[in-house]
């Protein structure tokens, strides 16, 4: 009989981390898994998602990310992303409780999903996938220090982080409620070494298995086809940038106007998709500049983009997982990005793209130029196939398996 796993993560479709539980959801499905979701912000109509019972419940849902999004105001946090503090009580675990399955798989549970408290009443066996850092930090998704391995004390208060310390508060809190028997599972080989230094899960299993990609749906589309669909030069080298909150500091669009000044490479256009608000800061560029409206993370406008461009550039200085990039490859589009992030484990450096430096503008410049200098069509048709192979629907779908095999 196949094992029956509840999903739990905020949205169904907002999000990076909503993006991928589908994705697993769907390679579990194939290895014959029972895997349902369940939501606090349901937009499908997918009968395998369960969201909200009623107006009132989408009305509470909605009234408590207001309270975390104003408390955050409050705090005048000026780190370059968002913090959960998940402190305010609500049945979410009664109703998991309520739900026949043999085990509970989190995701992205912030914006107050699960009260801190109330993990440990979860009843059945946990697995917690992780898609940023905030299960094992205090309320940020992505920390800029070492709290997080060294502990939250008074000491190591940022000097930035005014008046009552959040953040501490919240970690002492996980300290002090999360079940002894946690199961892990980290995307990529950054957040499997991040999480296993971390205070907090340092003596839990953890287990790296990577977000799958479905290559049926995810294959290029000719290049010359792709740019006049899409109203873009036919004689130019493309570059692309986008993600869906590519304004984010942690996405590194601030660094861009600095990247393409020291690029010495003619002939040469960037196209941006996702929703950009400072869209000035490029207007001068000696470059061509094109902008493409927010795009549906799964849809073939995104398949369109990625084959119209010759390389693409991501330059997050934190990320988990390089979903977008995996994308990229699979419609046999090279890539640049920064090391030391969960997004270099899909580059074979100098082979299907090149990872610069650890925030090192001039070499990822450096690896912009080499990558249209030196990537050849026929050796990303054969990374697409090495990918394949790693990333695969059936591959992740076996590991999930025979991990939670493991557990019950």
């Amino acid at each position: 009989m196949s094992l029956k796993i509840l999903h739990v993560n905020y949205s169904d479709s907002n999000g990076g981390a909503a993006i991928a539980v589908q994705r697993i959801i769907q390679a579990q499905k194939l290895e014959g898994l029972n895997p349902v979701l369940l939501v606090a912000e349901k937009n499908s109509k997918n009968d395998q998602v369960i969201g909200p019972s009623s107006t009132l419940e989408e009305i509470k849902w909605k009234l408590l990310l207001s309270i975390n999004r104003k408390f955050k105001k409050i705090k005048k946090k000026k780190k370059y992303d968002s913090n959960s503090y998940n402190l305010i009580p609500n049945n979410i675990v009664k109703k998991i409780n309520k739900l026949d399955f043999d085990i509970v798989n989190l995701h992205w549970i912030g914006n107050n999903l699960i009260p801190i408290n109330d993990i440990k009443k979860i009843k059945k066996p946990i697995v917690w996938t992780l898609h940023d850092m905030w299960p094992y930090t205090g309320s940020e998704h992505y920390s800029l220090n070492n709290r997080y391995i060294e502990g939250y004390n008074k000491q190591n208060k940022p000097n930035n982080l005014k008046g009552f310390d959040i953040e501490r508060y919240c970690w002492n809190l996980k300290k002090k409620h999360y079940p002894k028997n946690l199961n892990i599972v980290a995307t990529s080989d950054w957040q499997l070494k991040s999480s296993k230094n971390s205070y907090l899960f340092k003596n839990f299993l953890i287990e790296k298995i990577q977000i799958p990609i479905d290559e049926c749906f995810w294959k290029p589309i000719d290049k010359d086809y792709s740019r006049k669909e899409l109203n873009l030069p036919l004689n130019k080298k493309i570059v692309l940038i986008g993600s869906e909150k590519i304004d984010s500091k942690r996405k590194g669009y601030f660094l861009i106007k600095d990247i393409i000044e020291k690029l010495d490479i003619e002939n040469l256009s960037f196209v941006f998709f996702g929703n950009i608000k400072e869209q000035n800061k490029l207007k001068n560029s000696e470059f061509e500049i094109n902008y493409i409206k927010s795009v549906n993370p799964n849809s073939y406008d995104l398949k369109l983009i990625y084959s119209a461009a010759d390389l693409f550039i991501a330059p997050s200085l934190q990320e988990s997982f390089g979903q977008t990039i995996l994308e990229a490859s699979c419609c046999n589009t090279p890539s640049v990005c920064f090391a030391n992030n969960g997004i270099s484990e899909v580059i074979n450096h100098r082979y299907n793209g090149y990872t610069a430096k650890e925030n090192d503008i001039d070499d990822f410049a450096k690896g912009i130029e080499w990558c249209l200098k030196n990537i050849s069509v026929s050796r990303m048709v054969e990374n697409r196939n090495d990918m394949i192979n790693k990333f695969s629907l059936e591959e992740i779908g076996k590991k999930y398996n025979n991990f939670y095999s493991n557990i019950v």
